[in-house]
């Protein structure tokens, strides 16, 4: 199994809805430490949808490759511990959420830290081909909750980075006839 190494987004949105607006969405496009996307969501509200898409796979993903698995690995942090919780993360496929969602009941740390989604043998649910990976406007999409009950608390995002797993398509070659 081969994989592609984790691609930061290419884009970065926030998708409008009932929640907080996320500041600053393209910020997660590039691992800096210091340019953040971030979204100040109310007692017990919600952010909006961070839209990642356009991981750069058209190049790794050769065409007819099974796909295996996905990673997603977001770089984020709360503004206050043991407060903010992912709600929603699922896959999008250019027009639409696809799969499981794998919202992780692990609260946000109060300095930027590493959190993975899925594995290397995770499909998360979806029907994913290697025409669908490789197209730009494949991706995730992150919604986060605020659980402290009086107060409103900052959800940030450094980076959001994508790895794909895949087994090549086998080769066809024709034996030569001999006489």
């Amino acid at each position: 199994m081969a994989n592609t190494g984790f691609h930061a987004c290419g884009t970065a949105a926030n998708v409008a809805g009932t929640g907080s607006d996320w500041s600053s969405p393209t910020n997660a496009q590039a691992r800096d430490v210091t340019n953040l996307a971030t979204s100040a969501i109310p007692a017990f509200g919600a952010t909006d949808y961070l839209r990642c898409t356009n991981f750069g796979l058209s190049a790794d993903v050769p065409d007819g490759a099974t796909i295996d698995g996905i990673i997603v690995r977001i770089n984020r942090k709360a503004s206050l511990a043991d407060i903010l919780l992912d709600s929603d993360l699922k896959l999008w496929n250019g027009s639409t959420v696809i799969g499981d969602n794998k919202a992780s009941a692990t609260l946000y740390p109060t300095s930027l830290t590493d959190k993975d989604y899925g594995t290397a043998s995770d499909k998360w649910g979806a029907t994913l081909t290697a025409t669908l990976i490789r197209s730009s406007t494949f991706g995730v999409q992150l919604l986060v909750i605020n659980l402290d009950e009086a107060s409103t608390r900052t959800a940030s995002v450094d980076v959001v980075e994508m790895c794909v797993y895949y087994t090549e398509a086998p080769t066809f070659i024709p034996w030569a006839i001999i006489m």
